[in-house]
């Protein structure tokens, strides 16, 4: 988040790509973890 902030408050995009890599890549991990709970709930019941 810091390079957002600073694309945001001083125009300085230096770490933006890495921080928008961690942020999909969280994503994309919470996503298939979630899919993943869901399918197990369901064979379950």
């Amino acid at each position: 988040m810091d390079a957002l902030e600073a694309a945001i408050f001083y125009q300085s995009t230096d770490n933006l790509g890495r921080d928008l890599a961690v942020l999909l890549a969280t994503a994309a991990v919470g996503l298939v973890l979630g899919t993943v709970s869901l399918r197990r709930r369901l064979v379950d019941y």
